[in-house]
């Protein structure tokens, strides 16, 4: 499910893994530690639905350089597999009130 919602983030636009781990956990609800973060998107960006591109610094960051992370072709493939499986997965479950 990690891998969804990234693919889901990232589709709405490039960002940087910060950015990616705050939207993450407002949209969860729960702490991401990005040690953990970091492991999924490199574990995406091995198989094609990923790809990343490292900025270069500037003063306002302190000098820091960021890698930037945006969606791949095969991640929106992807990403419209897992909607299809959650939608077929909700309609299996019976409403209940």
């Amino acid at each position: 499910m990690r891998e969804a919602l990234i693919l889901a983030i990232l589709r709405e636009g490039n960002k940087y893994g910060r950015e990616i781990r705050d939207e993450c956990e407002t949209r969860a609800g729960h702490n991401v530690p990005l040690g953990s973060l970091y492991t999924t998107l490199s574990r995406m960006e091995e198989k094609g639905l990923i790809r990343s591109h490292t900025e270069k610094s500037s003063a306002g960051r302190g000098g820091n350089r960021r890698n930037y992370y945006q969606i791949t072709g095969a991640g929106q493939i992807a990403l419209s597999e897992y909607v299809q499986k959650s939608d077929y997965l909700l309609n299996l479950v019976p409403n209940y009130d």
